[in-house]
C-alpha cells in the first residue's frame, strides 16, 4: 500500500517537531520548505519565536544565495528580513 502524505496543518506544527524539521530543511539548503513550516507554525501561534527565527534565517538564506541579480527581489527580501527581525524582537521582549 502506497504511503499517503498527510496535509501540513497548524496543529501538527504546534504539537511538536515542525521547528526542528524547518531547521533540518534549512541546514540541507531547502529554505522554501523551511518557510512553509514556519508559516504553518505561525498560523497556529503568531508569536512563536522559533518559527519567526526560522523565517528570518530562511529569508536571509534566500537573500544570500540569489546573486543579487534582480534589484526588486533583493529589496523585497531585505524588507522582509527587516520586518521579520522587528517582529521577532517584539515577541522576544
Amino acid at each position: 500500500m502506497a504511503e499517503t502524505k498527510q496535509p501540513l496543518n497548524a496543529q501538527m506544527i504546534h504539537a511538536g517537531d515542525g521547528i526542528e524539521q524547518a531547521e533540518r530543511h534549512l541546514a540541507a539548503g531547502r529554505p522554501l520548505q523551511t518557510l512553509h513550516l514556519a508559516e504553518a507554525a505561525l498560523a497556529a501561534d503568531p508569536n512563536c519565536t522559533g518559527a519567526l527565527r526560522m523565517k528570518v534565517e530562511a529569508t536571509e538564506y534566500l537573500l544570500k544565495h540569489n546573486n543579487r541579480e534582480n534589484f526588486s527581489e533583493v529589496r523585497w527580501l531585505e524588507g522582509e528580513v527587516c520586518t521579520l527581525r522587528g517582529a521577532l524582537a517584539q515577541v522576544s521582549a
